[in-house]
């Protein structure tokens, strides 16, 4: 049956290759015949694999490539269980930013059968919003998604990308860079700000209002924030004000900001406030002041725009 037939239901797997984490999502995409899906997600799992880690003189090293492959085969085999035939893998920061993306690449698809598509760090960012504009509220504002190895920002307007770039940098690449202990000092924590704002200084982007106040926020780390945020979450929202009071009182105790991260985001105890971090800094240098958190992002789009050469339905 043809993509785009109306009333067609197509079942695809969408695996995501990360710094810090490889994820499995399966979709079943509903056409409207008129070459515009609606998604549904039918499983997710993901595995803590931390890629990053295993980066030696700017090449992912032989247990690293190792490490993806086994997961890689689990979530074969899982797609076989399922049923879906349908199914590709792409990578971020965690294949785009080492020397050795090719022959990583090669022996993956020797192994495992997936084709790893890498993107640039501009097509992430294009994905990203492509697939945080399928249930995205706000017209105008600025796209936010902090990854493990590299950020992506979109500024856009009438629901429209305008202005996009990926800083080569997350949550994760700054725990390593900047952090000697499982949370950063206060110093610690200044750097990685003071690194954050001189990349937007220099990224080309500049505040405006006609981006409006608000952050669409996108992936593991905003959403990890969103959890700290609880009690402050309104129609899928918190205000940047409360997480700025959040970190303000975290910094007083180590114990107590360990032991809110265990209970809201315990696989994200090392990275979630160098990634605060990141939010807290975007959101000061673009003037937001609220932060919506999306649940589509870079995979809905990829497989919207990559697989189905479409756009979702509003």
């Amino acid at each position: 049956m043809l993509i785009g037939e109306s009333g067609v239901h197509m079942n695809y797997g969408v695996i995501d290759i990360g710094s810090n984490t490889i994820r499995l999502v399966a979709y079943r995409c509903t056409s409207d015949g008129a070459g515009r899906y609606r998604l549904e997600k039918l499983f997710s799992g993901k595995e803590t694999a931390g890629l990053a880690g295993y980066v030696e003189n700017r090449a992912l090293n032989k247990r690293g490539i190792e490490k993806a492959v086994a997961v890689l085969k689990g979530f074969g085999n899982t797609l076989k269980n399922l049923g879906i035939r349908e199914s590709f893998a792409f990578a971020t920061a965690s294949l785009r930013n080492v020397a050795n993306t090719q022959e990583a690449v090669a022996q993956i698809n020797r192994e495992t059968g997936f084709a790893v598509d890498v993107l640039s760090g501009e097509e992430e960012a294009q994905l990203d919003f492509a697939g945080a504009s399928y249930g995205m509220p706000m017209d105008k504002g600025v796209m936010l998604d902090i990854g493990g190895g590299s950020t992506e920002i979109v500024l856009f307007r009438e629901r429209r990308a305008m202005e996009a770039v990926s800083l080569p940098f997350g949550s994760l690449s700054l725990f390593r860079r900047y952090v000697f202990g499982l949370l950063p000092t206060g110093e610690e924590y200044r750097e990685i700000c003071h690194r954050v704002q001189e990349s937007l200084e220099v990224s080309g982007l500049l505040p405006s209002p006609e981006t409006g106040e608000v952050i669409c926020g996108i992936g593991g780390t905003i959403r990890a924030c969103a959890r700290l945020m609880e009690d402050s979450m309104a129609d899928g929202a918190f205000p940047m004000g409360q997480i700025e009071q959040l970190l303000e009182e975290l910094s007083h105790s180590e114990k107590k900001a360990l032991d809110s991260i265990l209970r809201a985001a315990p696989e994200r105890v090392h990275t979630v406030i160098p990634g605060a971090a990141v939010l807290r800094t975007a959101a000061e240098y673009f003037g937001c002041k609220t932060v919506w958190v999306s649940e589509w992002g870079v995979r809905e789009g990829y497989l919207l725009e990559k697989v189905l050469g479409a756009a979702p339905l509003s």
